[in-house]
């Protein structure tokens, strides 16, 4: 038999969403091959990357939950109480929905993409990030329906847009 203390640093994303999906790193310490992460009522096994970092795929929650997850960490799923992390808290995001996209430009450059939609500054999130084309950026969040991205290019035109309150996903 070998104790191992697990503790957990941070983890970041800090908001999750609820149907699941989410990859959190979580940093901290005695990480190992085999530890699995706890969050609700679900054991999932961890992507061991160090004794210092695993990373976690967060599950599906259940819309009865409140809106705080408890993430801890154990050396089976089975949880056994003498080899688990304190539990840490995470933030249940909303879902994002993109209505609709309108670019705005002057002289035929583009100057921002304006994106309509709902739940932008749901649970109070710091960040939404704007992915055009394959360069991601931060979106001004104007209100819970719009946000604002200013393209990291230089010509009207088609590209894809991705939307996320998650940098990880």
């Amino acid at each position: 038999f070998h104790y191992v203390d697990f503790s957990i640093g941070n983890v970041y994303p800090k908001h999750v969403v609820r149907k699941g999906g989410t990859t959190v790193a979580v940093h901290g310490g005695g990480f190992q091959e085999g530890c699995y992460c706890n969050s609700g009522s679900d054991a999932v096994e961890a992507a061991f990357v160090s004794s210092a970092l695993l990373k976690c795929e967060i599950s599906a929650v259940s819309d009865n939950t409140d809106s705080m997850l408890y993430l801890s960490i154990s050396a089976a799923h089975t949880r056994p109480t003498h080899a688990q992390s304190q539990p840490y808290s995470l933030q249940l995001a909303g879902e994002l929905e993109v209505k609709g996209v309108l670019q705005r430009a002057e002289t035929g450059r583009a100057e921002e993409l304006v994106i309509e939609g709902k739940g932008f500054n749901t649970y109070g999130l710091q960040h939404i990030w704007c992915k055009v084309g394959s360069i991601q950026v931060i979106g001004h969040t104007v209100s819970s329906t719009r946000v604002i991205c200013i393209p990291p290019y230089a010509q009207i035109g088609i590209y894809p847009l991705q939307i996320s309150n998650n940098q990880a996903r």
